[in-house]
């Protein structure tokens, strides 16, 4: 029988196209598969396969490229989603009718923005997405720009612009979907925790959680507890904020997205640091730097943490790979003060450790009059009070007087406290700065940041009764050691090397309640009242500490 060789060619092309295609739906199948266990780059890598068939159809084209945008997203080099959202964009914005997946995308460029921390180049796209809305008249898609307009706002410390693009958002129903529910109480929550509507912001952060939990965002659900933690934390509920945080991770591990957990750990690490833990915050930002991930938010919250840990915990290897200087240029670029603020002191810390004191002060400088007046950061302004220009204190305070107008601003009043205690060191006014001190170590105490009230404390003098008391310097390290049990000689001893009561009660196998027990006893036996000065007393150093006569008057024994 005669075939036509045109009929024959056309027959192949077609069992080729159908072959293809049984080979693309295979690798969607298998990607969906991965996405739904959670293996992120698996997913990623069969969608970019099924992608690589010239047959596949414009329509499965973009609902693979959707799905691959997610996976890369929420893997370990989310930088990669970049090109495939503007490509997506491109042909949206070419078709006609395809507005309300423009706006779609337009939003997924935001979030990758986010990533890049260019918090400032993302306000005309979400303000196109907001046009592009309107003009469709898509409600859903409304409130969703709108509720990114105000995050970036608030980000930028742009806070009235912010609310008022959240009021301008259409009234969330509960027919609307459980994503766009969470995003938006969530953003009611960080609005009202900005204005200092504590109760408020407690409310709104329930009616997230509620409906989150319907969903099954886990990407969201984590980011949720993270927000709430640091809400808990600002509001000096450490305990809610560590909780939260150790949930967020717990979600961000189930989820194996790397470089959210790596956001997690470190600032996990930052609450721990609050706190004193020191020891721990450091085993969780060891964890974050093996995951080995360069998206430019990650690196600036390694600057922020690390380098100041770093240098506590006397970690070269770690300072090495915190301190790179294309992070101090995009948090200047991003223009977001809880960027600019907290990098720029990190890294002037570092000079100044490094004995740069010129270039601490000129960054320090440069910050300050970068950042928005109004601000939640508070790391700035205490750097410039320890190591700053002269020149730029009034400055500095004031970044901290503009909180005092909020409502609830006891975190602004403990660091203003703390601020002038430290000022007045540097202009040797002891008597204003240990003033100054006791008012902070008071605040940070009630707030429990106690790193934070540790070193208000050490601007104390401690000066016990004249008549019971002699000079520090004429005491021996055998002295000491006669007024110490065996057990306080062991946890001075691990405490001295920096750990932190949990990790010496973890080293001596008892609890942490006990290692306070003994800490208490060790400060009464020598008189002091902070981990400073028993590294002071060991040390030989007088730094004005005065020690009762019963210290001299004991036996000598070897430490």
């Amino acid at each position: 029988m005669y075939i036509n060789p045109r009929t024959n060619t056309r027959r192949k092309h077609l069992r080729r196209q159908k072959k293809f295609a049984e080979i693309v739906a295979a690798h969607e199948r298998a990607g969906d598969t991965a996405q739904e266990h959670h293996f992120h780059p698996a997913a990623a890598q069969h969608y970019q396969d099924a992608l690589n068939y010239e047959s596949v159809t414009p329509e499965a084209r973009d609902r693979i490229s959707q799905k691959l945008l997610y996976s890369l997203f929420v893997s370990n080099e989310p930088e990669k989603a970049t090109p495939w959202c503007d490509r997506l964009l491109a042909s949206y914005l070419a078709t006609p009718g395809n507005e309300v997946k423009a706006v779609d995308i337009l939003l997924k460029v935001v979030n990758q923005m986010w990533l890049d921390s260019r918090t400032k180049e993302s306000l005309p796209i979400i303000a196109q997405s907001i046009q592009l809305a309107e003009q469709i008249g898509d409600r859903y898609f409304q409130i969703r720009a709108n509720i990114k307009m105000s995050e970036q706002l608030r980000t930028l410390g742009r806070y009235a612009e912010a609310k008022s693009f959240l009021d301008a958002a259409p009234d969330i129903t509960d027919q609307d979907p459980l994503a766009l529910q969470v995003r938006y109480w969530r953003e009611c929550a960080n609005v009202a925790a900005v204005y200092g509507n504590a109760v408020e912001a407690y409310a709104y952060f329930e009616r997230a959680l509620s409906s989150a939990e319907q969903c099954s965002d886990d990407f969201g659900l984590a980011g949720l507890w993270q927000n709430y933690s640091y809400f808990a934390m600002n509001l000096g509920n450490m305990p809610l904020a560590k909780s939260c945080m150790e949930r967020a991770l717990l979600i961000a591990r189930r989820n194996r997205g790397n470089w959210h957990i790596t956001h997690l750990c470190v600032a996990y690490a930052a609450i721990l640091t609050h706190i004193g833990q020191h020891s721990s915050a450091h085993s969780y930002l060891l964890e974050a730097l093996s995951y080995d991930i360069h998206v430019p938010i990650v690196r600036m919250s390694f600057a922020e943490v690390g380098i100041p840990l770093a240098l506590h915990m006397k970690d070269a290897a770690m300072l090495a790979k915190c301190l790179q200087p294309s992070v101090l240029t995009a948090a200047f670029q991003s223009g977001e003060p809880c960027n600019i603020g907290p990098v720029a002191a990190a890294f002037a810390k570092f000079y100044n450790a490094e004995g740069k004191s010129d270039e601490a002060q000129s960054l320090l400088h440069r910050a300050v009059n970068a950042v928005s007046p109004i601000d939640f950061g508070w790391h700035l302004p205490l750097e410039v009070a320890r190591q700053g220009a002269p020149s730029d204190i009034r400055s500095a305070r004031a970044l901290l007087e503009a909180r005092l107008s909020f409502p609830s601003c006891d975190i602004p009043r403990a660091c203003l406290s703390l601020f002038d205690a430290l000022v007045a060191q540097r202009r040797n006014k002891l008597t204003i700065a240990q003033k100054h001190a006791e008012e902070a170590v008071g605040k940070f105490e009630a707030l429990q940041w106690y790193a934070y009230a540790d070193e208000a404390r050490s601007l104390i003098p401690h000066i016990p009764d004249a008549s019971q008391t002699r000079p520090l310097h004429n005491i021996t390290l055998s002295d000491i050691s006669s007024l110490l049990t065996t057990r306080e000689k062991e946890v001075a001893d691990f405490v001295l090397r920096g750990l932190t009561n949990r990790a010496v009660a973890s080293e001596l196998a008892i609890t942490e309640n006990t290692v306070e027990k003994h800490m208490t006893s060790i400060m009464t036996r020598l008189g002091i009242r902070s981990r400073h000065q028993l590294a002071n007393v060991v040390e030989g150093k007088s730094s004005g500490l005065q020690v009762p006569d019963s210290v001299m008057r004991r036996d000598s024994l070897s430490w």
